[in-house]
């Protein structure tokens, strides 16, 4: 072999090194960059659809969730689904609603989040929600009795539009059953925020958070997919 075949070999061997050195060197420095991140999760809560199954039509939801996970410390998620109303109160009133709603809120883990291959990746945490729908409402039917002129009267109230807040707190449990497949539980404590404004009809249903009482309970059963 010629001299200039040995040095030609040897420069394309020497360029092929640098350059597989730099290109490691790239992506060592973005996963570096990307430590932060280490897993994205999404969720369906099933408790809400069997609960609308449950209702009977009455009262109706479904909700997913996107929570990422940041340093194992830090667990953001974005939620958001459908819900609505056909219900029927007991002086006959008649209430119908629906729409769509969105929460986005923080977890922190409650025991420290070690994930290793024979406790998998489980998660006790706590956490804090921002909820927000905007939606519209019909009440028919609405009894109205006159003391003074001593006769009643029937008043619908047509395409009532709202925009409510709220806010939870919410204890939960992830547990892996399988290989990045999760079944978790939470416990949610829901207050209202805000208060109705002079001469608002107040909706029976708001979408997100549920029957309108000022305080409201709820618990939540979800199957996610850890990304």
């Amino acid at each position: 072999m010629s001299k200039i075949s040995k040095y030609i070999i040897f420069s394309l061997l020497a360029t092929f090194c640098v350059s597989t050195g730099i290109a490691q060197e790239k992506n060592d420095s973005i996963r570096r960059s990307m430590s932060w991140f280490k897993s994205l999760q999404v969720e369906i809560d099933m408790a809400s659809i069997v609960k609308s199954i449950l209702a009977n039509g009455q009262t109706y939801s479904y909700e997913a969730a996107l929570q990422a996970n940041i340093l194992n410390k830090y667990f953001p998620v974005l939620e958001a689904g459908f819900a609505g109303a056909d219900y029927t109160v007991e002086n006959n009133s008649q209430f119908a609603t629906s729409g769509f709603f969105g929460k986005l809120g923080l977890d922190i883990p409650l025991l420290a989040y070690k994930p290793d291959k024979n406790l998998r990746r489980n998660l006790i945490a706590g956490g804090l929600r921002l909820g927000l729908t905007n939606f519209k409402y019909d009440i028919n039917n609405i009894v109205i009795n006159d003391d003074y002129w001593n006769n009643v009267q029937i008043v619908d109230y047509q395409t009532q539009n709202a925009t409510k807040l709220w806010f939870e707190v919410v204890g939960s449990l992830r547990v892996e059953i399988f290989k990045n497949i999760f079944m978790g539980w939470s416990v949610k404590y829901k207050s209202k925020l805000g208060a109705t404004k002079p001469g608002e009809i107040s909706p029976y249903y708001i979408p997100g958070y549920g029957v309108a009482n000022d305080l409201h309970w709820d618990f939540g059963y979800s199957i996610g997919y850890c990304f």
